[in-house]
């Protein structure tokens, strides 16, 4: 079983945050995954320290640039990252800022939004 982890940046507690526990659950189900999904409600910058197959960052792409070392680092060996949120003026520093940590493997776009799905270097380029 593949173990993700969505992180989630938020600075208070809003009652919508329930509500999107509550959606990303319903989607879950109807797409037939009841199981290996860890949601969380928090600044994922604080979480414990824990290494997923998969993990989805919808942040914006300064949140995503700064905690590039962060998010790379919570992704476990042969896992994968998804990144969206991005404006595609974002996209060169976002994906510059992971690059010491990852390779994007796939990238998407539609209108100015841009999204990508990122793997694990073998050997971080970076000392």
């Amino acid at each position: 079983m593949r173990k993700w982890l969505l992180p989630e940046f938020v600075e208070d507690v809003l009652p919508d945050e329930a509500n999107a526990i509550e959606s990303a659950r319903e989607n879950l189900a109807l797409n037939g995954v009841v199981e290996g999904i860890d949601l969380r409600v928090g600044d994922f910058r604080g979480l414990e320290a824990v290494r997923s197959d998969v993990v989805v960052a919808n942040l914006t792409g300064g949140l995503l640039a700064s905690s590039a070392e962060i998010l790379a680092g919570a992704v476990a060996p042969g896992g994968t990252l998804v990144i969206s949120g991005v404006t595609l003026e974002e996209e060169a520093g976002v994906l510059s800022a992971f690059a010491c940590w990852m390779t994007v493997a796939e990238r998407i776009a539609e209108d100015e939004w841009m999204a990508a799905r990122l793997e694990p270097r073998t050997t971080p380029r970076c000392a």
